[in-house]
């Protein structure tokens, strides 16, 4: 059984028949994608995303589509999850920008999975988002900053919103403690308690069968 505390709140995840290496987080976004000193980062809605690239073919592309518009596939895991080896980036804690100001979090490790031009540089706003993680609902918080849902994959908690959708809603509260993909986008919200609040707006959620082997393609992001 896995702790996790949110303001004060301790929540349990019960995951003893279920193997973590198979969970996944993965965006699409679209901005700009430039490299300095060696490091990638890619430029959307205002928040830069340190990536790591890993193949020869998307260095090649970066260096044709650098600074243009592009649509890009990032998959995140937490730099301090025991089945990730490698380190999340590093930053020189001086150089912090004040607790206002929203930032991608230093333990979460992004790497790229596709990246394709794109024209419409419109969209910079709006992003795309599969979870494949274990729900749990019920969750409360200090002044009642939470969205009462919580989903974990890859050692990173995300909040779940339905929205106005009661039926999500209540599909959420029949899924607590089971593993599941949700759809939606990521949106960020400010508390008082614990700085930056990270949210799935869900669109959809659906339980995911334990004898299901294979993953969709790009995480399962529509093209």
């Amino acid at each position: 059984m896995n702790l996790f505390i949110l303001c004060g709140a301790i929540v349990s995840f019960h995951c003893q028949d279920i193997t973590e290496k198979q969970n996944y987080i993965r965006i699409e976004m679209v901005g700009q994608i430039s490299k300095k000193n060696q490091l990638y980062v890619f430029k959307s809605n205002g928040l830069d995303w340190p990536l790591r690239v890993q193949s020869t073919k998307l260095k090649m592309l970066i260096t044709q589509f650098e600074k243009m518009p592009v649509q890009v596939v990032v998959e995140l895991k937490s730099s301090q999850h025991p089945h990730n080896k490698h380190k999340g980036h590093s930053s020189d804690s001086s150089n912090q920008k004040d607790n206002k100001t929203v930032q991608v979090p230093e333990t979460w490790q992004c790497t790229l999975i596709s990246l394709k031009k794109t024209s419409n540089q419109f969209d910079s706003k709006k992003n795309k988002v599969e979870v494949l993680g274990i729900l749990q609902t019920g969750v409360v918080a200090i002044g009642g900053e939470t969205t009462g849902v919580l989903i974990k994959a890859n050692g990173i908690f995300w909040e779940v919103d339905p929205g106005s959708n009661i039926k999500l809603a209540k599909q959420m509260s029949l899924f607590n403690q089971k593993r599941v993909l949700v759809k939606g986008s990521l949106t960020s919200r400010q508390s008082l308690e614990k700085g930056t609040r990270w949210i799935c707006q869900a669109t959809s959620i659906v339980l995911f069968h334990k004898n299901k082997k294979s993953l969709p393609p790009n995480g399962g992001l529509d093209n």
